[in-house]
C-alpha cells in the first residue's frame, strides 16, 4: 500500500515531473499549432519545387530532376519541454530583473523631485 504523501511533497514531485512548453501560448496550444508548423513548412518545399520546374525549360527533363533534388525538405523542430520547476525559477527571476529596472527608472524621476512621469508634462494653459 502507498504511503500518503504530504501537501509539500506533492508540489516537490509537481516540481520534478510536469513540463511546461516553451514557446506556445497555452499549455495545450502545441496540439493546433505543430500540425499548422509541419503544414507551413510543406507548402514552402512545393512553392519551390514548383518555381523551379517553371523555371527549368521543359525539354531538359535531366536538368529539372536533377533541380528539383537538389532543393531540401527545412526540419521542423519542436521546442522542447522545461520542467516546472526550472520554469518557475525562471519566471521569478524575470520578476526580480524586471522590478530593478522599474526602480531604477523612477531613480531618476525621484532625484528630479517628480513623483509620477505625468507631472513632466506642461501644464495646462487655463482659459
Amino acid at each position: 500500500m502507498k504511503t500518503p504523501k504530504t501537501p509539500q511533497q506533492k508540489k516537490q514531485l509537481s516540481y520534478e515531473r510536469d513540463h511546461v512548453v516553451e514557446g506556445c501560448n497555452t499549455d495545450k496550444g502545441t496540439r493546433k499549432s505543430w500540425p499548422r508548423k509541419e503544414t507551413r513548412i510543406e507548402r514552402k518545399f512545393r512553392r519551390k519545387v514548383a518555381q523551379t520546374v517553371r523555371t527549368v525549360s521543359a525539354d531538359t527533363a535531366d536538368d529539372m530532376d536533377s533541380a528539383v533534388r537538389s532543393i531540401t525538405r527545412q526540419k521542423a523542430k519542436k521546442w522542447g519541454a522545461t520542467p516546472l520547476g526550472e520554469a518557475v525559477t525562471d519566471h521569478l527571476q524575470a520578476r526580480v530583473e524586471r522590478e530593478g529596472r522599474h526602480k531604477a527608472l523612477h531613480a531618476h524621476y525621484d532625484a528630479q523631485g517628480i513623483t509620477y512621469p505625468s507631472q513632466l508634462r506642461k501644464p495646462r494653459k487655463s482659459k
